[in-house]
């Protein structure tokens, strides 16, 4: 099993922002007096299922491409769960591993979802494990995007769909028959964070060009079998690989994540071309949540923004509690079919949640 130390050491290495970059627009950074505001958090009538959640880690072996895939698996326990719950592909950062956003996959879990995460090969722990030098990040930190393999990553995902099976038996070892879940293949979501929103957006249709994909024409790389897609500090046309008419043809529901004081030292990306991809997507079940003061690590919560040595002027449970609240509402929505979470995204609660800290905004 990994260690938590290690992943976020190598991030924190790497994706420091850079200190000219801490009050982008003009804006001076100060403590912002936004509350958080419980009673209009996303929980369907009366609590909703709550289910205890296990924790186990799975290494899947793709013969195709001779890879074992280290994975993370966080799922509901409980007598409902047998009927089939839904999937949910977490995939990470930059040089992170598969124990990123944990308190968010628990809290997935724990609603009901099966929630996988996959360390890519670009995670800085793995490398280490392995014994690869990676002292060169000292010295030049946005070297840790050439080492990303995006088609890998996309590879991954889809590879993590492939396995449900082995997935399901490995949660289910040992379990009373009463107690056994399975999984709905009907029902997959796919979300990420930083690089991780790279790959959940070219793994749900976002089309990319260049020769890392074949063509310097958009080609779409989607796997049709996901259903729905969340971007946390994703990338938009700053990125190369896009143009604005790469998000025209997703037509699914996607919901964006960014803030206002989300940069990265490896990364040219902006809090507005963060937004991008929300932007310039067909519209139709597209989501926009936009926090002011939110930094790049700080959608996380408190470990990673402090690791990244980022100062985020809004309350980190406020920050963390409008992401909580808005994946959830947005996978119940989309893979349950729940009516409670579409009143939920049809509302103004996740702006009253956070006192105006979130604009929440839907085409």
């Amino acid at each position: 099993m990994l260690t938590l130390a290690s992943p976020l050491l190598g991030l924190a290495l790497a994706l420091q922002p850079a200190p000219e970059a801490a009050s982008p627009a003009g804006k001076e950074a100060g403590a912002a007096s936004y509350t958080l505001r419980p009673e209009h958090a996303y929980a369907p009538a009366p609590e909703g299922p709550v289910f205890e959640v296990v924790t186990l880690d799975l290494t899947l072996r793709d013969g195709a491409r001779g890879k074992d895939l280290e994975v993370r698996i966080r799922a509901p326990r409980g007598e409902s769960s047998a009927h089939g719950v839904p999937l949910i592909v977490f995939s990470h950062g930059a040089g992170g591993a598969r124990d990123a956003f944990p308190e968010l996959s628990t809290h997935w879990a724990s609603r009901g979802y099966v929630v996988v995460h996959p360390t890519h090969s670009d995670s800085i722990a793995l490398r280490r494990e392995r014994g690869e030098d990676l002292s060169r990040l000292r010295e030049n930190p946005r070297s840790l995007v050439m080492d990303v393999d995006a088609p890998d990553r996309l590879a991954d995902v889809s590879f993590v769909i492939d396995s449900i099976d082995e997935i399901v038996g490995a949660i289910n070892e040992g379990v009373d028959e009463g107690s056994r879940l399975a999984i709905d293949a009907e029902r997959i979501g796919v979300a990420g964070h930083s690089a991780g929103a790279y790959t959940t957006q070219i793994a749900f249709g976002a089309r990319v060009r260049g020769p890392r994909w074949g063509s310097m024409r958009l080609r779409s790389h989607a796997d049709p079998r996901i259903d729905a897609a969340i971007l946390i500090s994703g990338q938009g046309t700053t990125n190369r690989s896009f143009t604005r008419e790469s998000w025209a043809e997703i037509g699914g529901p996607m919901m964006v994540i960014a803030g206002s004081l989300d940069v990265s030292r490896i990364s040219d990306e902006t809090p507005e071309s963060r937004r991008e991809p929300f932007e310039y997507a067909r519209p139709g079940d597209k989501y926009l949540i936009y926090i002011e003061g939110a930094t790049h690590g700080s959608y996380q919560g408190k470990g990673l923004a402090t690791m990244l040595r980022e100062s985020p002027t809004t309350d980190l449970d406020v920050i963390t509690s409008a992401v909580s609240s808005g994946t959830t509402a947005f996978f119940d929505c989309y893979l349950r079919e729940s009516e409670a979470a579409r009143e939920y995204l049809e509302s103004d609660a996740l702006v009253e949640l956070t006192s105006g800290a979130a604009a929440f905004t839907r085409k």
